[in-house]
């Protein structure tokens, strides 16, 4: 048996007062709390600030139980990255990161539509697990661009205000290329590692998109290739992980090789203690998650 979660831990970030410290300290507990009651034998976090706190995360868990294999990933420019914790020891383990994400051209010869402007911003982390008798699992660690809309900057940099509704547009399709372009890295990377139809694969994360986005389908593939969501075997009406301003969406996902979805027996998402989060307060240090953790049982 093996058990793979995923979990957006919003936000664990080194605190800059005392206040921060206390957040933190029960944050680190809720998050434990909440690891432990999934029993996940490999969880993919999103949202590490600094791998001090995740070992101090790691610390807690020490007491339910010992999750002593573990990479971290390279960070944004906020400074949060993904990561994985494992009881079932690795294999092999990288992070794939990129300076410069390809994009679709229409044209063989055509350039590259935004040149070097689309950088794989949070390293994508990858580990193969010895998960016993169901053999080697590839798990790969993502977290995608928010849907928040990216603004026009100025040739220095500088963010430009949005004046008109068709500004906020082009915000919101920017944001789609990044998720899209990462979505497509990754999809590489999935057809490198089919090149054995038999490899058992997991991608998992914050995709921040729903499962039938532009972004998710890249991911998913298709024919034999394709990957499966294991979120279809919770109640529609369950099936969500973020809860902001009455809206709930599953942007969450564990999607699966045909070969590993053959194993798979349970889906669970943690959200029954999920409450509604002000989606505007973004940095603000917080002692839980806006983000419900989930976690399949693969036999």
């Amino acid at each position: 048996m093996l058990r793979v979660a995923t979990y957006n831990v919003l936000n664990l970030f080194d605190g800059q007062s005392d206040a921060d410290a206390k957040v933190l300290g029960a944050k680190i507990e809720f998050l434990a709390a909440r690891i432990s009651e999934s029993e996940a034998d490999v969880v993919g976090l999103q949202e590490i600030g600094s791998e001090r706190l995740l070992e101090a995360l790691v610390l807690s868990l020490q007491k339910h139980a010992p999750y002593n294999h573990r990479i971290v990933g390279t960070p944004d420019v906020r400074g949060i990255r993904n990561a994985l914790i494992s009881r079932a020891p690795f294999k092999s383990s990288r992070v794939l990161t990129s300076p410069q994400l390809d994009f679709p051209r229409f044209i063989e010869s055509d350039p590259p539509p935004f040149g070097a402007r689309l950088p794989l911003r949070r390293g994508v982390v990858h580990a193969e697990i010895d998960a016993g008798e169901l053999g080697s699992v590839d798990v790969l660690v993502v977290h995608f661009k928010s849907g928040r809309g990216v603004p026009l900057r100025t040739a220095a940099g500088e963010p430009i205000a949005p004046l008109v509704s068709r500004d906020y547009g082009d915000a919101m399709v920017r944001a789609l290329v990044f998720r899209s372009a990462e979505a497509l890295f990754v999809r590489g990377a999935v057809d490198d590692l089919l090149a054995d139809p038999k490899k058992k694969i997991a991608v998992i994360g914050d995709f921040n998109d729903v499962i039938d986005s532009v972004p998710v389908r890249i991911i998913r593939g298709g024919g034999p290739m394709l990957l499966q969501s294991c979120t279809e075997l919770v109640p529609k009406e369950q099936r969500y992980t973020v809860l902001h301003g009455g809206d709930r969406k599953m942007i969450d996902h564990l999607l699966v090789s045909s070969s590993l979805h053959d194993r798979l027996k349970m889906t669970r998402i943690l959200n029954e203690r999920l409450h509604d989060h002000d989606s505007g307060l973004i940095d603000a240090p917080r002692a839980d998650s806006d983000h419900a953790l989930v976690v399949a049982t693969f036999e």
